[in-house]
């Protein structure tokens, strides 16, 4: 982290990096032609890289995408019920921009061979072929899981301080409210899901900044009472904060010499970059410059040509057009030699449009004064044309992964280990399918013999009239040549002149079946996966014990889960804060979110409205100011916020129950102190999954220790009891028929109401349901 400040004072600005790579001679074009060839050649590397490994995640997406009916299945329903004709068949599934396997063309022949004509054959097979979207059931699972945990918080980043103070609580508070305003300006509630999907998906995702600090500023009157020609005009920021992305990881590369995941304590790569392709008009109109020196070389172009699958499934084909290759005489010593250039009649073309972060020290590159490495973004279109470039005040990226090995480039995901198990459920509903229509073919054996020709006419009227599901095809034999021949006719038996020739297809509808779910048995145990976690009754009846071990396994990997989530939102939690203090110059305004004095807000460096008395306290949710400096500190980046709450109701009603017990024997109760009951009854409140988080501390002046106040401490104490015990019952910790919980029992107090004035504010049951609403 660096303030916004120092690096203005050392000459780090963005002034002085347009002034280098705008430079055409001098010393500075010497620095601008040492960092071009450097960046063109990551670039294309990193490209190339990309585009190599982009076929496992283009497979997880194609995946991922699958319907149950493909698009070409529409026609040829369409066609099956008589609404098409052949030749509107045929266009609408080129439409669909395939033929093959769908329609094709045959020669009619004569009884001689000679070709008469060509007819349409149509592949019935595809009208009954089925799509099963495993990856995607299994995906929106975990999701979901993940998602509840912080869908809900509020504030969405809890900050906590390292020291233990109220000066420390008071900044932390006001940082986690100020930064949850940046969570409604910015969608933070809608973007981190995404990336959690990126983490099962592709087993990682990479989240930037689109800019070192976002800033967007507005117009309003002073007094909007005035007429409209003595109205005063004043400016102010309509939002300020991270604007953040997550592109896609085949488009993400970065310094491979270092682990990925140490780019969230800043002693990771050297460089990281995201790219896009994009209208070269985008560029043309932004405001940017070298706007008319973009190119793009030869080498990069070859390698669009060489992965075209990879280009053209992510890509609109507008933007794979290239400006002609000609040479530039400006580049005539370049290692490059040929060289596109883009031009004004170019708008419409792709260009190649690259997000650069390098981790520089300005001193050692000429630059400015500043001796310490810090991080540049470029912003570089082309392969190597800087058209934008920035310093930042923070980290460039914030990394997390799913069961990765950093020693890998490339590492299976949750949606590849599916991916398998996706084409043979697939196969076998499609095999099913299929064996179901051919159940449906109909082959009547007649005797021809036993009928009249009248009656033989008869059947086949009715079979033509097509009143079956499946039209039946007549099979005519003569009984009476079978017996010539020593056959038993089927006809002989009484009633049996007519026999119906249909495949059996119940077995293999329950040999399917069968192996469907013990595929999808199979997956759940790979995957880590208890019938629980989906949600689903288990198949038998299951024991208390095997019921607690299940929980706890369940429990532990979803645990195991959430760490590379949880990774990532702590190096984007350090990446919000360090951001704010050292970009923005707004004044901040925030509620109190707890109980604190109007010296500890002003020792905080803040001020609340109104005319307060020394060592008055602030109602919750008053409204203090203050300057962004003011919540610099040393916070926890690593916390869960608050968003995993396992409910252990059975641990609770011990840790009560033992509690009860505790307080009855005095060298126990006053060795047990205040800060440990105190941290005992917020545990039990936790472990009861409590909707509130139940916070008693010790006060400033209070001492911890138990008893010595004239039997008031026992009185207290009593009280917390109950109140733990109320608690537990209302979460189903207590015991049934609304008998006394175990803390009550323990201790032999009886269940009464609870006196509300005489509890500090945390342990206030009011206080607790208004702080929840």
């Amino acid at each position: 982290m660096i303030h916004r400040k120092v690096l203005e004072h050392t000459g780090c600005t963005s002034a002085r990096l347009r002034e280098i790579f705008t430079s055409t001679s001098g010393e500075n074009h010497k620095i601008r032609k040492r960092f071009e060839d450097r960046i063109m050649s990551r670039i294309t590397s990193g490209i190339q890289s990309c585009a190599k490994n982009a076929p496992i995640w283009q497979a997880v997406d194609i995946a991922m995408d699958s319907t149950p009916i493909q698009k070409e299945t529409i026609p040829l329903l369409l066609w099956a019920q008589g609404k098409i004709t052949n030749q509107a068949l045929v266009q609408q599934i080129k439409a669909c921009g395939t033929t093959a396997g769908c329609v094709t063309e045959v020669e009619v022949k004569d009884a001689a061979g000679v070709v008469t004509g060509r007819e349409l054959k149509i592949d019935m097979p595809r009208l009954y072929e089925a799509s099963i979207n495993l990856i995607r059931s299994y995906v929106t699972r975990r999701l979901a899981s993940q998602t509840a945990r912080f869908s809900n918080l509020w504030p969405y980043f809890k900050y906590e301080p390292r020291g233990v103070d109220l000066v420390a609580k008071l900044r932390a508070d006001a940082l986690s409210e100020r930064v949850d305003v940046m969570a409604n300006q910015y969608n933070y509630r809608h973007f981190f899901p995404q990336t959690f999907r990126q983490h099962f998906m592709y087993s990682r995702s990479v989240v930037f900044p689109r800019c070192a600090f976002d800033r967007v500023t507005g117009w309003r009157a002073k007094d909007i009472t005035r007429a409209v020609g003595e109205l005063e005009i004043e400016s102010y920021t309509e939002r300020e904060g991270l604007d953040l992305v997550a592109p896609h990881i085949n488009r993400v590369f970065w310094d491979r010499s270092a682990s990925l995941a140490n780019i969230n304590c800043d002693n990771g790569p050297g460089y990281m970059a995201y790219w896009d392709l994009i209208p070269y008009r985008t560029i043309c109109d932004g405001e940017y410059y070298n706007k008319y020196e973009v190119a793009i070389g030869e080498e990069l172009t070859d390698t669009f040509a060489k992965y075209g699958n990879f280009f053209g499934y992510y890509f609109d084909p507008c933007v794979l057009k290239w400006p002609d290759m000609k040479v530039d005489p400006s580049a005539a010593n370049d290692r490059t030699r040929n060289m596109g250039t883009y031009g004004l009649e170019e708008k419409d073309k792709g260009c190649l449009v690259v997000q650069y972060f390098e981790k520089i020290n300005p001193k050692r590159e000429c630059i400015a004064e500043l001796p310490l490495d810090v991080w540049v973004r470029f912003g570089v279109a082309g392969d190597r044309t800087v058209v934008a470039a920035e310093f930042m005040t923070s980290i460039p990226a914030a990394y997390g992964g799913l069961n990765e090995n950093d020693d890998r480039e490339v590492n299976p995901s949750m949606a590849t280990e599916l991916m398998a198990y996706q084409d043979q459920l697939t196969n076998i509903f499609s095999q099913m399918l299929m064996n179901i229509r051919a159940g449906m073919l109909q082959i009547w054996a007649i005797d021809q013999d036993a009928l009249e020709p009248d009656m033989q006419e008869h059947i086949k009227r009715t079979m033509k009239a097509k009143d079956y599901y499946s039209e039946p095809q007549a099979f005519f034999y003569s009984g009476e040549k079978l017996r010539s021949l020593g056959i038993q006719n089927p006809a002989d038996a009484p009633k049996a002149f007519l026999s119906i020739i249909q495949a059996e297809v119940q077995t293999s509808i329950e040999v399917s079946m069968k192996a469907i779910g013990q595929l999808l048995e199979l997956a759940d145990k790979l995957l880590m996966m208890s019938p629980n976690e989906t949600a689903q009754p288990n198949p038998r009846e299951v024991a208390a014990r095997e019921i607690t071990e299940i929980s706890s396994s369940t429990d532990a990997i979803k645990t195991f889960v959430s760490d590379g989530i949880d990774e990532q939102r702590a190096a984007v939690k350090r990446m919000i804060y360090e951001s704010l203090v050292c970009e923005s110059t707004d004044e901040i305004k925030v509620p109190v979110m707890d109980r604190y004095t109007i010296e500890t807000i002003r020792e905080a460096g803040f001020e609340a409205a109104g005319e307060w008395l020394p060592n008055e306290i602030v109602p919750l949710k008053t409204p203090i100011t203050g300057k962004p400096h003011s919540l610099v500190y040393d916070y926890f980046y690593d916390s869960r916020d608050g968003g995993d709450r396992p409910l252990n109701s059975q641990g609770a009603t011990i840790m009560g129950t033992l509690l009860g017990q505790f307080m009855q024997v005095e060298p126990i109760a006053k060795a047990f102190g205040k800060k440990r009951l105190f941290q005992w009854a917020n545990e039990i409140a936790r472990m009861s999954g409590a909707p509130v988080d139940l916070k008693l501390e010790l006060d400033d002046q209070e001492q911890d220790v138990i008893g010595g106040e004239g039997g008031a401490m026992e009185q207290r104490i009593g009280k917390i009891e109950q109140f733990l015990e109320k608690l537990m019952a209302m979460q189903g910790g207590g015991p049934p028929g609304g008998a006394a919980g175990p803390v009550a029992q323990a201790a032999g107090a009886a269940p009464v109401p609870m006196p509300e004035q005489d509890l500090p504010m945390e342990t206030n049951p009011a206080a607790l349901s208004a702080e929840a609403a």
